[in-house]
């Protein structure tokens, strides 16, 4: 019988060749970019933006005071009462067909077996 390879040592990773060979000296061009070009992203907010900025959102905002709906007391009492009495009929409902099983009913020989399958002998 011919062994079987487990492992397979292509991953499908590669890495260029001389990658590590050069990969100090980018490193180091990349750094001196930086320092010459600096890390500024080109974005600028305007002056005395934030300072006008709420006296220019404050006309379009609405100033009203919204209620939400009032739920009736019913209704807040009748659906938790809803679900559990769901959960209760499907819990009794899968639990009906069961037969409890005693020691005493069992078979001295299913036990041993069972014992030594689950390695307890």
């Amino acid at each position: 019988m011919e062994k079987e390879n487990k492992h397979n040592k292509d991953l499908g990773f590669q890495v260029p060749q001389d990658f590590f060979k050069n990969f100090e000296e980018n490193m180091m061009t990349q750094w001196n970019l930086e320092d010459k070009l600096g890390k500024e992203t080109g974005f600028e907010v305007p002056d005395g933006y934030f300072e006008s900025l709420e006296e220019q959102l404050l006309p379009v905002v609405d100033d009203k005071v919204r209620k939400l709906p009032n739920r009736s007391n019913i209704t807040t009492f009748l659906y938790p009462v809803l679900a559990i009495a769901a959960m209760l009929a499907i819990v009794l409902t899968l639990n009906s067909g069961n037969k409890s099983v005693d020691i005493a009913s069992v078979d001295t020989s299913v036990l041993e077996d069972y014992l030594i399958e689950e390695s307890f002998i």
